[in-house]
């Protein structure tokens, strides 16, 4: 396996303990590879026979399908973090707000409405 150095253009990706890493260095004579982990940023120095290569093609590719994925779930949910039940519910009581404040509901009846107590 040819590695390449992180600074280079074309820093090689691997997969150690179930995870990816991006090979800063490599002592070819301790056969050890320095490791930075991508998400944690954690750095490890490992022997070179404990990583395994990893497909650009298929990393971006397996980036691509979860970003998709991603965009599915957030398409569930609306504007800000709220559900569509959350927003027709939101959207009852400021129907709810207006008509009492134009007089054609009486506190009451809007407390009721939302089911609260107008105390």
């Amino acid at each position: 396996m040819s590695f390449y150095d992180a600074s280079g253009e074309n820093p090689m990706v691997v997969q150690y303990n179930s995870d990816i890493w991006v090979v800063e260095g490599v002592n070819s004579t301790a056969r050890q590879v320095l490791l930075r982990n991508v998400r944690s940023d954690e750095v490890c120095s490992v022997c070179i026979d404990s990583v395994k290569a990893v497909d650009h093609h298929a990393l971006i590719q397996s980036s691509v399908a979860k970003v998709a994925a991603k965009t599915v779930w957030r398409s569930l949910i609306l504007v800000n973090g709220f559900t569509p039940e959350q927003i027709m519910d939101a959207q009852s009581r400021c129907n709810i707000i207006v008509r009492t404040l134009s007089r054609k509901f009486t506190v009451q009846e809007a407390a009721s409405e939302c089911d609260l107590s107008n105390f």
